[in-house]
């Protein structure tokens, strides 16, 4: 039983420096005797972490770091603790602080090779690898006593230390990962990050964690995250870029040994209130047909309302609204200044709901305005419906054609759709093919604030039809395939492969209210770096969500299946086509894995792996080979006819990713390629969610849950449990079997010593029993 007590404390370091180690642990230690000299006690009881709050302030280049942390002993005895805060890898503390219930306490720094003594003594002695996570680190040690019985104690630090930047960007960290070793989750973890720069902001950026930005003025921001019941596997990473002109620019790169590179690009544009934006054309399409009555036709003539008031001067518009056909507010677009909104709020205050459908015609209108005009003027249809084409043209391959022969090359289509009898694949292919975005309206959600944040955010354009090339290193796989329009106050974040190493030029092109604009930045890819190791599993998750739509909307391959397969297993990513299976052999994952439903034998050995099905028995292959094998899934007892409880019989011929799951509302499943219904608005969703995602996050919360107990992800790297050992999944490849394999004893001078030399080994040999692929070499440390 481990009987640490582990809680995370931030680092702050440049983006180019080491990553860096910062985290506090209580180690309990028997009750005080005679003689006075504490035990380590090797069945203590550990210490639950209640609460953990972090706040740091960066003021110029000065970081101050306050750490508060309240600990719970759950054991009917007292204790006294040894407190260990591995300091920041490079960092110039300044001052540290400490206090123990309002009590400031003595204590002691060690440096790297004292620390690394006592890290050494303690694994050894417990036999708990968990503080290999410290070796290379300095120390702070204080001891704390007493820790009453079933009582908590609240430990605060802080310390300041000097940053300083490099080409405008700067980088902190919160090792948050190293908590994966903690007993329990943390209760409820929050972290506060206020900063006042010596020059302006363009961005502040966290690809790692969803959080709230809040910006004061142009020098100052507010970034904060908070989770409850929390225990993560990945540090918190905070971008902070300062300008290079006109356009913010930042990279990130992470390339380790013996494979292609990931990077990230971060455009940001300067933030200028004065700026004027972008003239536009913006067309506001409604859906007016009898299944809108009631609060939904209330709620989108509100967030009409709010599209016309939120037009800039110089912008011109059209309304249309359709049912039985399309009605126009006016034959021609509109300026948008006081007169001109004021006529068209009152003409959507009689706005009825009532009639059909008419989808084709309505977009054949709206599209009308946007021909012909100057080219460099944005033209921006928001089209919004309920339902299905039902009048006119209803074959959706027509209706797509006819829209993108209409469609200026200037035109983007954001679509949103109301409820679950929408056409998915329509309404998707139509924002992919006109450069837009697609949203959906749940039957409880309110139709006027999702459509007006989307409006908001899009109001002010300051750069179209962006391209960005690469000239020096071969780059490829980038994600998103087409870059959006920039707008005041957004952030375009571009991830890709790129192979070789050396300094690149990167030119970024677009038109601005100033006319067309080249900005062009020098940059070097590393030839190797452990750094930013978050960046893999980022880019693998957009590509898994691009993979996702290719499939739904063009149609499935098996080399598609294969790619979401290989990639979801070893960036250990869970979408709605893949679940967690522990198959007790090799050979029969090799079979599921080739499609085949033949029984598979049992065999030795386990083995885990990240295949395709879905939650709910969305998979029928999945549950035949358990069935026939006699083993139980994940959701409990495979029937004996291969299906889940509530699941229909598979279609004759079935689809690759097998039958999907009922909605959850009841009613009849939806089928896998099924365009409509509530799991064809869900899997959009969930392949948009994939597509655009800014967070190296997991998918949902049962499928987090689901693979708590299986997977760990350390330095970019993603573990299951096999047999007792967590292996690395590059280790598990057919490309590692014929590498050569160092055998390590846990706890033995020669695995302590090589940890010491390695951080990414040290990180790993803290899991436990591991097998680990660095480079060319694969270690095993199990006994």
């Amino acid at each position: 039983m481990k009987i640490t007590a582990i809680l995370a404390a931030p680092a702050l370091c440049l983006l180019a420096a080491p990553a860096a180690l910062a985290q506090g642990i209580i180690l309990p230690e028997r009750p005080r005797r005679e003689p006075p000299t504490p035990v380590l006690d090797r069945g203590a009881v550990p210490l639950e972490v209640r609460t953990l709050d972090v706040r740091t302030s960066i003021r110029g280049r000065v970081a101050t770091t306050v750490v508060d942390q309240v600990f719970f002993n759950p054991s009917a005895s007292e204790l006294e603790g040894t407190y260990l805060f591995p300091l920041p890898e490079g960092a110039a503390v300044e001052r540290f602080s400490m206090w123990v219930d309002g009590t400031e306490m003595a204590g002691e720094l060690l440096d790297a090779r004292r620390a690394r003594e006592i890290y050494e003594s303690i694994v050894r002695s417990r036999r708990d690898p968990a503080l290999l996570e410290f070796l290379g680190t300095r120390l702070f040690r204080a001891s704390i006593f007493p820790i009453p019985p079933r009582s908590e104690k609240r430990v605060k630090l802080s310390y300041s230390e000097v940053v300083t930047g490099d080409a405008g960007t700067v980088t902190w960290r919160f090792p948050l990962g190293n908590a994966r070793h903690a007993p329990k989750p943390v209760g409820q973890a929050s972290l506060v990050v206020e900063v006042l720069a010596d020059r302006r902001l363009t961005a502040a950026f966290s690809p790692t964690h969803r959080v709230d930005v809040v910006r004061k003025d142009d020098r100052s921001v507010k970034v904060s995250w908070e989770e409850k019941g929390v225990l993560p596997d990945q540090d918190f990473t905070l971008i902070l870029q300062e300008p290079s002109g006109e356009l913010g620019f930042s990279f990130a790169a992470h390339h380790p040994s013996g494979e292609d590179g990931t990077f990230l690009l971060l455009l940001a544009p300067a933030v200028d209130a004065d700026a004027k934006p972008i003239p536009r054309d913006v067309v506001l399409c409604l859906d007016t047909s009898g299944s809108m009555a009631g609060e939904k036709i209330e709620q989108a003539r509100n967030a009409l309302r709010h599209g016309v008031r939120s037009l800039n001067p110089g912008d011109r518009f059209a309304v249309v609204t359709f049912a039985t056909e399309p009605r126009r507010f006016r034959e021609a677009l509109l300026e948008a200044d006081a007169a001109g909104k004021e006529e068209a709020l009152k003409w959507i205050d009689g706005i009825q709901a009532v009639g059909g459908t008419c989808i084709d015609d309505a977009l054949q209108a709206s599209l009308d305005y946007l021909r012909g005009g100057d080219p460099a003027r944005p033209g921006v249809v928001l089209f919004l419906t309920d339902g299905l084409p039902t009048i006119g043209e209803r074959d959706p391959a027509l209706i797509l054609k006819r829209a993108a022969e209409k469609a200026a090359p200037r035109v983007r289509l954001f679509a949103f759709g109301v409820g679950h009898d929408v056409n998915t694949h329509l309404l998707d292919r139509l924002a992919e093919d006109l450069r837009g975005a697609r949203d959906y309206v749940a039957p409880k959600e309110d139709i006027e604030l999702k459509v007006s944040a989307l409006v908001s955010k899009t109001t002010h354009p300051v750069m179209t039809d962006v391209t960005l090339s690469v000239e020096g290193v071969a780059v490829h796989d980038l994600y998103p395939r087409r870059l959006p329009d920039l707008f005041r106050g957004s952030e375009l974040s571009l991830l890709g492969r790129f192979g070789g190493s050396g300094p690149a030029v990167v030119r970024v092109k677009g038109n601005t209210p100033s006319g067309p604009r080249e900005f062009v930045n020098e940059i070097d890819f590393p030839a190797r770096t452990d750094e930013s190791s978050f960046l893999g599993r980022l880019w693998a998750t957009r590509r898994v969500g691009h993979l996702m739509d290719e499939i739904r909307l063009h149609g499935e391959t098996l080399e598609l299946k294969e790619e979401v397969v290989r990639l979801a297993k070893r960036y250990g990513i869970l979408t709605p086509w893949t679940s967690y299976l522990v198959l007790e052999n090799e050979e029969m994952l090799a079979r599921f894995r080739r499609g085949e439903s033949a029984a598979a034998g049992r065999g030795g050995g386990d083995g885990f792996g990240l295949v395709t099905g879905g939650k709910g028995g969305e998979d029928a292959l999945r549950d035949d080979l358990l069935r026939r094998a006699g083993f139980r899934g994940a959701s409990g007892e495979v029937p004996p006819d291969g299906r889940a409880p509530s699941e229909p019989p598979p279609p004759a011929g079935g689809g690759a990713w097998g039958p999907s799951a009922p909605d959850s509302g009841g009613g009849t499943p939806t089928p896998p390629g099924a365009s409509t219904g509530e799991g064809a608005v869900r899997r959009s969703l969930e392949a948009k969610k994939l597509k655009e995602a800014e967070k190296a996050e997991d998918g949902t919360e049962e499928d987090r849950e689901a693979g708590k107990d299986v997977l760990r992800r350390v330095e970019g790297k993603t573990f299951y449990l096999r047999g007792g050992v967590w292996t690395d999944a590059e280790a598990m490849e057919a490309s590692a079997k014929d590498l050569p394999r160092i055998r390590l004893a846990p706890f033995s001078d020669e695995a302590l010593a090589l940890a010491a030399k390695d951080r990414l080994l040290a990180r790993a040999m803290a899991l436990g029993p591991v097998v680990v692929r660095i480079g060319s070499v694969v270690y095993e440390v199990r006994e």
